[in-house]
């Protein structure tokens, strides 16, 4: 084979690896509300006013997975999905597991406000 088209070869080759998708990827877990130090300096206060009213309705915020999902009227929103939730529920609408929720803080007031459950 000549060494321009050996090269060109190669090259076409390093791109298609490059760019093609890894199947082995996962999606990067969402860290337990417990794992404080993983979310943004900002939303830490909120996380253990967060865990601490979980914790006092009786839950355990250990089994539960956090994520930011905004700020809607001035108040953050946290995403709570509890580990018992099937993984797969693409299908699902709602709740499968009926432990999740949404959790209400004010970063004006630096209080935690309220859960809602998801339906």
């Amino acid at each position: 084979m000549k060494p321009v088209y050996l090269a060109v070869l190669m090259l076409a080759t390093s791109v298609v690896a490059i760019t093609a998708p890894d199947s082995g990827t996962k999606k990067i877990a969402v860290p337990r509300l417990t794992q404080v130090d993983a979310f943004p300096e900002k939303y830490r206060d909120a996380l253990h006013a967060i865990g601490s009213a979980l914790s006092s309705s009786g839950g355990k915020p250990g089994e539960y997975f956090a994520e930011f999902l905004g700020e809607k009227d001035g108040l953050w929103e946290f995403h709570l999905k509890h580990q018992s939730h099937p993984v797969d529920d693409s299908q699902w609408m709602g709740d499968a597991c009926s432990r999740c929720r949404v959790a209400f803080y004010d970063p004006k007031a630096g209080k935690f406000l309220k859960f809602q459950g998801i339906k």
